[in-house]
This record gives structure tokens, sequence and C-alpha cells, in this order.
């Protein structure tokens, strides 16, 4: 028996196959992340299939930070979501519970997503390290952005910035283009 004779009633049911595939994306691509977010915290937005809430993004012309500034007033400072990708998330926009989150329970929570890996010495820095690198570059980190440290570097801080100024009114007042590339 000849493969075209066993693939020729597949050829026949293409519009089934496709409606059921199409289905079946969509249950596993949106249902069943979404079914997944409303249990773990059901108070958010609620998604389209597959762009989620890129809409309410357009609606406010790619400024997220607006959207999520509506979406705290409206669903408060903790929600859950869709990402684009069809992901789960909580958002939480508490002070007093990031707190909590980033320095004494930083420990309990997984890795960021990889979504590529870049070579050494790339893959250290420290928003994209994992694990125990992630650990010893915060550990020798942290020391240098105790709260004495950061009052020291203010008053540097104001100079530089003053000096921006300084020279962007120079150039406002002569008329001149600022060449960012030099």
């Amino acid at each position: 028996m000849a493969l075209v004779d066993l693939l020729e009633p597949l050829f026949s049911h293409w519009r089934t196959i496709l409606i059921a595939s199409a289905i079946f994306l969509v249950y596993f691509y949106w249902i069943v992340p979404y079914r997944t977010m409303r249990a773990i915290y059901p108070k958010g937005p609620i998604p389209l299939p597959f762009i989620s809430h890129l809409w309410d993004t357009v609606r406010h012309k790619g400024l997220m930070h607006l959207q999520m500034d509506e979406y705290c007033k409206k669903y408060g400072q903790v929600f859950s979501m869709l990402t684009i990708g069809s992901k789960p998330c909580i958002i939480i926009s508490d002070p007093e519970m990031l707190r909590d989150i980033f320095v004494k329970e930083f420990s309990s929570f997984a890795d960021r997503p990889v979504f590529f890996k870049l070579p050494e010495p790339l893959s250290s820095m420290l928003t994209l390290a994992t694990k125990d690198k992630w650990k010893r570059i915060r550990n020798t980190l942290t020391p240098a952005f105790s709260g004495l440290k950061m009052k020291q570097i203010v008053p540097l801080m104001n100079i530089c910035c003053d000096n921006l100024i300084e020279k962007l009114g120079e150039f406002a007042d002569k008329g001149e283009s600022i060449d960012i590339k030099n």
C-alpha cells in the first residue's frame, strides 16, 4: 500500500483537521494559561486570545506604564494578567509587599526566564545571571549600595546633573542642535 493511499483520507478531510487544530491551539495556548492564572489569583483584566492585552497597550499609545496605572486603579495593587506569550504573571505595585519579596524572600523565587543564552561575560550581568552566580554577584554588589554610600554619592550626582543642565542651557541659548553620537 502506497503512502499516497494512506494520506488520501487526511487530504479529503483537511477542513476538519484545520478546525480541530485551531481549537486545540486556542485551548492550549489561551484557555489553559487563563484558567491557571485565574486559579492562582482571580483579580485582573481579561485577555483576548493570542494578543492578550495588546489592544490596551495600543489604546495607551504603547505606553505600558499608563496601561499598568489604569489596571492598578481598576484592580488594586495586586492583580494577575497574561503576557503576550500567554504566560500567567502577577503584577504587584504595593511597595511594602515588593520590599518583602525583593529583600526578605528573594531566595524563594525562581530565576527569570531565559529567552536566549548570551556568551560570557554578557551572561554574568546581574539582570541575566541565574542561581548561584546571581547570588554571588548580588552579595558582592549589595555593600556598594548601602544607605551611607548612596548618601555620599548624591552630591556627586547633583554636580553632574548641574553640569548637564548648564551645557544644555548653553546649546539652547545658541540654538544649536546636539550631536549625541559624539
